[in-house]
Parts: structure tokens; sequence; C-alpha cells
């Protein structure tokens, strides 16, 4: 399937999302709500709501540092508190992770929300 977004993506989904017996961390493409074309045997069609999102991008790295680089973002992205720029951590909405690129770094995104 193509993706919307031009590349497949990662995402922890919270238990809202999930079907029983499924996994936390799924794989997927973003499609149109409307799509119509052929879904691939073994691969469910969920519906997420719009959601804000906070991009977190390492540095470049070695094929052979890859577990430090995905690490040193997550620590980025645990230890940041979101309310010095008005928002909360949003856990209604799934984390998401692109496809760690050596040459562009380890991206992962996380979804805030205003605060209330």
């Amino acid at each position: 399937m193509d993706s919307l977004c031009g590349e497949p993506v990662c995402l922890w989904l919270p238990e809202a999302y999930k079907k029983p017996g499924t996994s936390t961390y799924v794989q997927g493409v973003e499609a149109e709500a409307d799509y119509q074309g052929e879904i691939p045997e073994g691969f469910d069609v969920i519906s997420l709501p719009a959601a804000e999102y906070l991009a977190v991008q390492g540095e470049p790295f070695r094929e052979e540092d890859y577990s430090q680089a995905i690490l040193a973002v997550q620590y980025a992205i645990d230890h940041y508190d979101p309310s010095v720029i008005g928002y909360e951590w949003d856990e209604e909405s799934p984390r998401i992770q692109l496809e760690p690129r050596e040459e562009r770094g380890y991206i992962e995104l996380r979804a805030i929300k205003k605060q209330q």
C-alpha cells in the first residue's frame, strides 16, 4: 500500500485502538480516510483522531550505533516536559516512530495537547 506520508510508520497503540490478542507495537501506513483499495491479508484498518505531535529527531548515526541512536531520542522525549510550551502529553493518541535512517537520524513523534 502507498502511504500518504511517503513511508511506513511504527506506532505504539493505546489500549483503545488495540483489538484483543494484538500487539501494542504495530506497523502501518497512512491512507486516505475513504481508502477503498486492497487491504493486505493480516492487516487491519483503524481510524485515529487528529492530534498534534511533538517530533524529536536525533543526529545522523552509523549503522552499528542504531540502538544508541534510538535510546538517545527516547531518553530525550521521556525527560522533556511539554508544559514549558503550554502542552501536556496526549496519552490517548499513539506514539509514532519513523524508519530509522542513518543519514537523517532517528525520529519519534509523541502526541501533545494544550494544557487544561
